[in-house]
């Protein structure tokens, strides 16, 4: 035996060990699980008369298994090491069979799990076995991806296969699909130097953004879904099925993390894992991998450690403890961040329509005085949110103490001179603030854009202004006047949640942690009681919504395209801003 082969059998050995040690450390409570996996461990312990384990199909997992170098954060590109979990995954996919048969039992998994416990990772190398490790012709993989994860799933697979030798030299890439070399070669590896796979056919796989139409046809040897919380419906899976039923010997694997909403169909297929887990309903095909808490396990107590591994089978290990205990500090502070551990951490569905993240509260602690002259000189950051109407159009500079990382903010604002505008639905009469010098009055029934550029050219004088964050929405108007201003970078901001959400998260956390206040301008405080935060979509992304009254919250849009601009200009510095 050589020494490679040496290398190989070791390293098939020691995975065994670790479906050993899981088995065993679930039943001694020495790995803490719910009770979900409890039961579904025993299934490999116990398969029963109806099924038998075929240690030799998954030794050939394993051996392909060896060839893969994943990435190891700093430490660069190495040989991917299975944790216990991982190995008892793979040996139930694939060692279990309908007795006197060559009929896998399991012909579709749920991988259930919070974030980074390398659930991804391992769906990348399992598509790469099935294309160059699997004994079938032509085998079509497809893995199904958001439209934001799609890039960052293409570049894993690239990056896996590029640093992974044994594997490169079969393989050519064509953008978003995995292409067999078709001359004939064979992988050869093992026990005797035998055939892993011959390579003669136009096997591939391909990364699909999360539409059922691009699913439709192929005959599939494996279909990946990843992150199926972020599905609207189940057409997906159903096109993903049906087109992996044609081929006999084929696998439907899911993953996904909890996710903002709690209705849909991730959730309906939580439920019937959970089912089938427990016994409740028979379902041989189906593998239920669930990490998430047992039924009569308190959602609200996530200081409890038991349940932070119940929820992440590789905590201690690919996930740190201490980023899981850093994700809770903040949660400690921070709505919004509670709501980001609860649902990414802790596998918790949490409605996203319901989820208030800044109480009225939380809102009046920012108010406080600014001074102004103590900027004059430093760097300032300008937000911009032009009336759609003839109603308030603002200003807003931010400022930011590098030193102890804390904000100040200062807003201006105008109105058209429309008598009808000065009683608002809330009962105010915003014309005292005008008396008052809170907002400038324009001489005409519409803003006045030649005014908002005096005031942005007088901050320019004052300060370094290095830019303005503004919405588009009116923009081109306003530039005209700008022709002779020296505003620094004019950087549009859209105005949807998915480029709204961090900066807007960064301000949240900055109130909270007492290092935001945006002056006791009383406008600046009437907007901000006539706001919403929530959670905007199912993507668990923020935005700021108008409350029940419809008014006014033009200084605290402007704040966050203020804050959206230095989030552009120094993205380096707020790199550990959590994605709620």
């Amino acid at each position: 035996m050589n020494n490679e082969a040496e290398n190989i059998k070791e390293y098939v050995d020691k995975c065994w060990h670790k479906v050993e040690e899981y088995i065993y450390g679930v039943r001694d409570g020495s790995i803490i699980v719910n009770q979900y996996m409890k039961n579904v461990v025993e299934w490999f312990a116990h398969p029963g008369d109806e099924y038998e384990i075929k240690v030799k199909k998954v030794d050939r997992v394993f051996r392909f298994l060896y060839l893969v170098n994943i990435a190891y954060g700093g430490e660069g590109y190495k040989r991917l090491e299975l944790l216990p979990w991982q190995a008892l995954l793979i040996a139930m996919i694939f060692g279990i069979y309908h007795k006197g048969t060559n009929r896998r039992r399991f012909s579709e998994s749920f991988t259930y799990m919070g974030r980074g416990n390398g659930k991804t990772t391992l769906g990348v190398a399992l598509a790469l076995y099935f294309l160059l490790g699997y004994k079938q012709i032509s085998p079509q993989a497809i893995i199904i991806s958001t439209v934001l994860s799609r890039e960052n799933v293409i570049s894993n697979l690239t990056n896996t296969i590029m640093h992974s030798p044994e594997l490169y030299q079969y393989i050519h890439f064509n953008k978003d699909t995995i292409m067999l070399n078709t001359d004939g070669s064979s992988i050869r590896r093992g026990k005797n130097n035998r055939t892993i796979k011959t390579i003669n056919d136009t096997g591939s796989i391909k990364v699909v953004p999360n539409d059922s139409a691009k699913i439709d046809g192929p005959e599939l040897a494996l279909a990946f879904i990843d992150e199926i919380h972020l599905l609207k419906d189940e057409k997906v899976y159903r096109s993903a099925q049906k087109s992996a039923d044609k081929r006999p010997g084929s696998l439907v694997m899911l993953i996904s993390t909890a996710g903002y909403s709690t209705m849909g169909f991730c959730v309906d297929l939580v439920d019937r894992a959970k089912k089938i887990a427990m016994g409740e309903i028979k379902e041989d095909g189906f593998l239920p991998f669930l990490y998430c808490l047992d039924k009569d396990d308190d959602v609200e107590d996530i200081s409890n450690k038991k349940l932070w591994y119940k929820c992440n089978p590789s905590l201690g290990h690919n996930k740190t403890l201490y980023n899981m205990e850093k994700n809770y500090g903040k949660a400690l502070f921070s709505p919004s961040a509670k709501a980001d551990f609860k649902t990414k951490d802790l596998n918790i569905f949490i409605n996203y329509n319901e989820y208030e993240v800044l109480s009225d509260a939380d809102k009046e602690r920012a108010f406080k005085p600014v001074d102004l002259e103590k900027w004059y000189g430093k760097d300032c950051y300008l937000g911009l949110d032009l009336s759609k109407t003839n109603d308030l159009s603002s200003l807003v500079c931010l400022f930011h103490d590098d030193e102890n990382d804390k904000w100040e903010a200062y807003p201006y604002y105008w109105i058209a001179n429309d008598s009808k505008l000065f009683i608002r639905k809330t009962g105010e009469n915003i014309l005292d603030w005008v008396n008052q010098g809170y907002i400038t009055r324009c001489s005409g029934k519409y803003i006045d854009n030649g005014l908002i550029a005096q005031r942005i050219d007088i901050l320019s004088k004052q300060f370094n202004v290095i830019g303005i964050g503004y919405d588009p929405y009116g923009w081109a108007e306003l530039q005209k006047f700008l022709i002779d201003v020296e505003c620094g970078e004019q950087y549009p901001v859209k105005q949807w949640p998915a480029y709204m959400s961090e900066p807007l998260s960064k301000i949240l956390t900055s109130i909270y942690s007492d290092k935001l206040i945006y002056s006791d301008n009383p406008v600046m405080i009437w907007n901000w009681r006539n706001i919403r935060i929530r959670y905007a979509d199912s993507n668990g992304n923020l935005k700021i919504f108008k409350n029940e009254s419809k008014e006014s919250v033009d200084g605290a849009v402007a704040l966050n395209d203020a804050m959206a601009l230095y989030y552009h200009r120094n993205y380096d510095k707020l790199s550990d801003v959590p994605i709620w």
